[in-house]
């Protein structure tokens, strides 16, 4: 099975398509239209069918990524698979990270401002829909004829869990739309999307835990400043009386619990810094063990996508294989046919040659004196011998160039009788 496809949205600078052709108004229609987070459109044509699947970004921004099949004479009656296969490629492209990426909440996000800057990674996805066109071909039927009582312009919109409804519906309408407005996320996607939202959790937590200590020893230093000054006031105020010295060595210890308090402050600082390093080793860490992820996934696409190329070379060997053996039997037995038919002949020229031969040994037996003649073919340059059967003569193959001389030993109304068998007598003339 056979369709077109095409990659279409919009980005940071506005709508683009790959390819972009005649069909550039209808995709940015459709995208103008979209009602849902994720959304089929079903639209007939004629003979043509669009399956057009949009996928929001984000609606702040309004970006979407589209991906659409376009086939002839082709009606898909379930659309449960034809989701999966969308979301399937869906996850692929931001695996791969040329198009799409996730943000550090989890959600998606686009890397690029336009589709055309990017066409050998759109290469690689239309070729990942080509290669899920085997499975689609397990739940399509030829196209019904189409309905004239049914306007072209009239919609029908329906949830993804109406499947009867949607079979019934695209018999007789030209455009329908299927809403999924949850569960559209593959487990792999919704693994790494939920991943990287715990992390950024973390992140922003260990921030505010930094933060908060940060204001934490910027307040015990002012205290500090103002327990030095009071001290100053207090020696000073002191210095000539007995009766504050008790005042000055209880300021001392205060003094010096505050420092210690200052202290024991640092050490959970320093003990807090090295938590946050902890956890921004473990950020790293997850993170460089997404892009492993990622990596090993695209490793096995390529291998799974190789494999299937070969086996898909092995089974186009094995029916080239099987026809050529159909052919070389075929040879086989009309070769046979033609031999047995070669060898049936030889021996039917064969008993006609002896059966000649008597006949002229006879003759010579007889004595009879033979007339002489000149070969003078009455239809091209040469006169074909025959052999008799009965009341019927055949030809036995042989022949007489014209102005060749030949002895007639009998002769009827239309044949006489040569050295290698009958030749009419309308190609002999008598020489005196």
């Amino acid at each position: 099975m056979k369709a077109e496809i095409y990659i279409f949205g919009n980005f940071a600078d506005g709508y683009s398509q790959y390819p972009d052709n005649y069909t550039h108004n209808l995709f940015e229609a459709i995208a103008k239209s979209r009602q849902a987070e994720s959304e089929i459109i079903y639209h007939r044509e004629g003979a043509l069918t669009y399956y057009i699947y949009t996928r929001e970004i984000s609606k702040i921004d309004n970006t979407f990524i589209g991906l659409c099949y376009v086939f002839n004479d082709v009606l898909i009656k379930d659309f449960t698979p034809l989701f999966s296969i969308f979301e399937d490629v869906i996850t692929n492209i931001v695996v791969t990270g040329e198009m799409l990426e996730f943000a550090n909440d989890g959600k998606l996000s686009t890397k690029i401002n336009q589709l055309y800057t990017h066409t050998e990674e759109l290469q690689r996805v239309s070729d990942y829909l080509n290669s899920k066109l085997t499975s689609i071909g397990k739940i399509t039927e030829k196209l019904p004829p189409f309905n004239y009582g049914v306007a072209t312009n009239e919609w029908k919109t329906f949830s993804h869990k109406d499947k009867s409804d949607i079979y019934s519906a695209i018999l007789d309408y030209s455009n329908i739309r299927i809403i999924k407005g949850e569960g559209y996320d593959t487990a792999t996607l919704s693994s790494y999307a939920g991943k990287l939202n715990s992390l950024n959790k973390e992140k922003t937590a260990a921030l505010q835990t930094i933060d908060k200590q940060k204001q934490e020893i910027s307040d015990l230093k002012k205290k500090q400043k103002n327990y030095k000054l009071v001290i100053w006031l207090v020696v000073f105020i002191c210095i000539g009386g007995i009766i504050f010295i008790s005042t000055i060595n209880s300021r001392n210890a205060q003094i010096q619990r505050l420092n210690n308090a200052i202290a024991t402050q640092e050490r959970t600082i320093e003990s807090q810094n090295e938590t946050i390093g902890i956890l921004r080793d473990t950020i790293i860490s997850r993170n460089s063990k997404i892009n492993d992820l990622k990596t090993e996934n695209q490793r096995l696409i390529s291998s799974r996508d190789s494999l299937n190329g070969v086996n898909r070379t092995l089974n186009n060997s094995i029916e080239v294989l099987r026809g050529e053996k159909s052919d070389l039997t075929r040879q086989l037995s009309q070769i046979e046919s033609t031999l047995k038919t070669a060898n049936s002949k030889i021996k039917t020229l064969t008993a006609d040659k002896d059966k000649l031969q008597t006949e002229n040994i006879q003759l010579k037996n007889r004595k009879l004196e033979p007339e002489k003649y000149k070969v003078y073919a009455k239809r091209g340059t040469k006169a074909y011998c025959y052999y008799k059967e009965g009341y019927s003569y055949y030809k036995t193959g042989d022949s007489y160039s014209d102005y060749t001389i030949v002895y007639v030993y009998y002769k009827n109304n239309k044949y006489a009788l040569t050295e290698k068998g009958y030749i009419k007598l309308e190609d002999l003339q008598k020489v005196y």
